[in-house]
């Protein structure tokens, strides 16, 4: 259970224990008590501190696992660290989840942004980032997420990109997402790629 406040992180949160199975992430809870009463009116926000760029959260090698009821915003996720180009694509700028089965509950991804910092590169995936994952959202807004322009590159799902496994999207909201125009820009609200299996019932 999570405390309903903002947690603001100089890096990028992980959570990589593949033994632990069918573990549950709920937020909005009160910060005392145990685990507290849960209240809609007080949110719980995972975004960055001012003075970085990264993503906002990793998830690798998750067997059944639940996020609920937070927001995920303002993750600012590039690969201009070693500008190793096509060996380094942007992906996930909100959530970047990897080899994983996952439901994602009442959640918010807002305002997430890859790329704009080298050239000649594929950029994927501004909110959510999913990779051979099995992902089911519900109930979530997956909205205002942006993939930035810079010269030759590709950009690709704006709001949600699934390249392999299957998502099973119901009663979400995707909307005002932004792949930046482009002649390699595709899907602003969602791309599935790589043979992904994918329902969606909005």
């Amino acid at each position: 259970y999570v405390a309903g406040q903002t947690f603001a992180g100089a890096a990028e949160l992980g959570w990589t224990n593949a033994a632990a199975t069918n573990l549950t992430i709920l937020g909005g809870y009160a910060s005392s008590g145990t685990p507290g009463s849960w209240s809609d009116g007080t949110p719980t926000i995972l975004t960055r501190a001012s003075t970085v760029s990264n993503r906002i959260f990793t998830i690798s090698g998750i067997v059944a696992g639940t996020l609920g009821r937070v927001t995920v915003t303002d993750g600012y996720y590039t690969n201009n660290v070693d500008g190793t180009g096509w060996n380094n694509p942007g992906r996930g700028g909100g959530l970047y989840i990897t080899n994983s089965s996952l439901n994602i509950v009442s959640c918010i991804v807002s305002n997430n942004r890859v790329g704009m910092e080298n050239q000649g590169e594929w950029y994927w995936g501004g909110g959510v980032y999913s990779v051979n994952s099995s992902v089911r959202m519900s109930n979530c807004v997956v909205k205002a997420n942006v993939i930035s322009w810079s010269q030759d590159s590709g950009l690709v799902g704006a709001g949600i990109c699934v390249q392999g496994g299957a998502c099973d999207i119901q009663s979400t909201i995707i909307a005002e997402n932004l792949a930046e125009l482009h002649s390699l820009s595709r899907g602003a609200g969602m791309f599935l790629d790589y043979a992904a299996d994918a329902d969606i019932q909005l």
